[in-house]
């Protein structure tokens, strides 16, 4: 919650109070939703990417394809993130 309220206020300028509720409690619903997602995502790209690397450099190791997975989906997941809070501190 923390997060939606800094970013509200310093990121997208939005000071007012009464409206924020609804914002945070959307932001928690979306957070939980986007945690279960990635964290699926990420359990079925691991073993992708570790064929993909498997097939490059058959010697790494598994930690390498969970480095290399969760270093292809955060990006994407900040950017939504960053999306979301944005869409949300403009209209709520």
């Amino acid at each position: 919650m923390a997060v939606y309220f800094i970013s509200r206020r310093i990121a997208f300028g939005r000071t007012e109070i009464a409206q924020a509720k609804w914002g945070a409690i959307y932001y928690a619903i979306y957070t939980g939703f986007i945690i279960i997602f990635f964290s699926v995502a990420i359990q079925f790209l691991v073993p992708v990417v570790g064929n993909l690397i498997n097939g490059l450099h058959p010697s790494m190791t598994d930690e390498i394809d969970v480095l290399l997975t969760k270093v292809i989906v955060t990006p994407i997941n900040l950017a939504l993130n960053f999306t979301i809070a944005r869409f949300l501190a403009k209209f709520y």
